[in-house]
């Protein structure tokens, strides 16, 4: 089993960014910092509602993604080892449906190659 790429969530990016400014720029340090707290505070807000079922109370999350090289994962938030693995997104998509179905009340998210979200379904059971 190949080891998987973790994907940086939008906090560590900025942040990432933030420390590469302040290296190529240090007289603009004081003002990246500034802009740097304001970034990073409104992405921890929004992390931190992101984490918390996606407005499906006492629910859990999933996410059909690429892993950047040839195979689609299902991952539910708030862990590191993938829920499924397929070759093809199509499979993991029919897999993922399943799944989200099985673990009500629960949100599935399907993201594009590029990361982007393509749908969003919500499953709240019987």
């Amino acid at each position: 089993m190949a080891l998987l790429k973790k994907k940086k969530t939008s906090s560590e990016r900025i942040a990432n960014q933030v420390t590469r400014t302040v290296k190529n720029h240090p007289k603009t340090a004081a003002a990246a910092g500034l802009a740097a707290a304001t970034v990073m505070g409104a992405a921890a807000w929004l992390g931190s509602r992101r984490h918390k079922g996606n407005g499906i109370a006492g629910g859990s999350a999933f996410h059909v993604e690429s892993d950047g090289n040839s195979e689609w994962l299902l991952r539910e938030e708030g862990h590191d080892e993938p829920v499924a693995r397929h070759k093809s997104k199509r499979r993991v998509v029919s897999a993922a449906r399943e799944y989200a179905r099985t673990h009500t009340p629960s949100a599935l998210t399907i993201h594009k190659k590029n990361g982007t979200v393509s749908e969003r379904h919500i499953y709240a059971g019987q």
